[in-house]
Parts: structure tokens; C-alpha cells; sequence
């Protein structure tokens, strides 16, 4: 079996506004994780991860957020921290590279990761160690543009809807209500008002994040967001 990425969303900060993605591949194990890192799956310090990462933005006109990504540890990385500051559907390519090899043949185009910089293959050549002034590699700036080359280990989609604030909108109508009525004539009527509006939309929420369905997951999660910001998760 062939190795399979996993990567996912694991925790956030309490403010929502840092949230962490991460490598869950673990170790090889022909019984339990087959798709893991080892033999005879790719070795893990044979690879670099490169992350790259989206916030979805409905229309035409819009174009989707590029989330700032620390990668500058790509061949021991175990985690990125996503600053994020809008829930919704964010969308992650994790990128693996194998590491620059001297018994290795490459041919034009092959991307490699070497003293922490990538470089793609320009000419064939064996034992030609990649740099700046060596004619048959070119160093690699944008690897967004290379999604689609046939050289890489894995490409791996990772889609999430980012729920975060939502959560302690709809956590604090449930868990407080008593604090968000402010002298209302029919509070509990109005707590459970809002607690129902927000239950279907989450409900809607996740049902499409379970069928994938991301783009509709976002809309719904928009609708939540201002009606949190409208009512401030207050009543009267």
C-alpha cells in the first residue's frame, strides 16, 4: 500500500483566533496503518511537507484568502498554526517532496527539497547537487504552482469548515441564558427563540460538512456569523 497523508484540525485558541492543523499519518504498521510513514512507505525524514492553505470567499469576483502558513521547517514539521479570522470553509493542499538524493536520476521538472530550499529539475542529471549557481536546478518560489506536478510524493486535500466562533455563540445561548436577558419580559421565550434559530442553521451546517458539500457548509456558516454578530448571542 502506498503512503496516505493524513492531516487534520486539532485545536484552537481559546480567543478563536489561531487554529492548528495536524499531521496525523503516524508510523507504519502493516496491520493498523499501512498507509504510514516506513518502510515500505516513504521514511518520514525522506520527505518535506509543505502546507498551503485557503479561506473560501463566496462570488464570482472574489478571490479565495491565501492563509499566512509557517513552513520553514518543512522536513520536520508535525503541525501548523493558521491564523484565521473569519469562520468558514477553509481548504489545505499538503505538498510532499522528497529530499535531494545524489544516487537519484532526475529528470526535468522533478521537484526536491535540499538545505532548506526547493528546487525543480531543469535538465536530467544524476549526483548534481541542486543550488544557486548550478545550471540544471531552478530554486522553487511558488509552490502553488506546482499542485500538479508528477513528481510529488503525495498531494493531499484537506477541506474544514471553521466553526469556532459559531460554537461559542451557540454555547453561550444554551449554557447562559440567564446572562444574556437583559430585564426581557419573556426571556426564556426569547433564549429559546434564538436557541432554535441557531440550532437548525448548525445542524445545517454539519450535515453538509458531512457530505461534503463545503460551499454550502460556508453559506450557512456565514448566516450564522451575522446573525451572531447581529444579536451579539443576546436576547432583548
Amino acid at each position: 500500500m502506498a503512503l496516505e497523508q493524513q492531516i487534520c484540525h486539532t485545536s484552537n485558541t481559546a480567543d478563536c483566533e489561531v487554529f492548528t492543523i495536524t499531521d496525523q499519518t503516524g508510523t507504519y504498521d502493516a496491520v493498523d496503518n499501512p498507509g504510514g510513514y516506513g518502510a515500505p512507505n516513504p521514511l518520514r525524514n525522506d520527505l518535506a511537507l509543505y502546507l498551503l492553505g485557503y479561506k473560501y470567499k463566496e462570488g464570482e469576483d472574489d478571490e479565495d484568502i491565501t492563509a499566512v502558513i509557517n513552513n520553514t521547517d518543512p522536513q520536520n514539521v508535525t503541525y501548523w498554526e493558521i491564523a484565521n479570522s473569519e469562520d468558514g470553509y477553509y481548504y489545505f493542499d499538503l505538498l510532499t517532496i522528497n529530499i535531494w538524493d545524489n544516487l537519484t536520476s532526475y529528470v526535468v521538472d522533478d521537484l526536491v527539497f535540499h538545505n532548506q530550499v526547493f528546487y525543480k529539475a531543469l535538465n536530467a542529471n544524476n549526483n548534481s547537487e541542486p543550488s544557486d549557481i548550478n545550471t540544471d536546478w531552478e530554486i522553487v518560489t511558488d509552490l502553488a504552482a506546482e499542485t500538479a506536478n508528477t513528481s510529488l510524493v503525495a498531494n493531499v486535500r484537506y477541506n474544514m469548515n471553521y466553526t469556532c466562533r459559531i460554537e461559542i455563540c451557540y454555547a453561550k445561548v444554551v449554557h447562559d441564558s440567564g446572562a444574556i436577558c437583559n430585564g426581557c419580559l419573556d426571556c426564556k421565550g426569547q433564549v429559546l427563540k434564538l436557541y432554535q434559530r441557531l440550532d437548525v442553521l448548525l445542524q445545517s451546517m454539519f450535515i453538509n460538512m458531512s457530505q461534503e458539500n463545503w460551499i454550502e457548509a460556508d453559506k450557512v456558516a456565514q448566516t450564522m456569523v451575522g446573525y451572531c454578530k447581529k444579536t451579539d448571542c443576546r436576547v432583548c
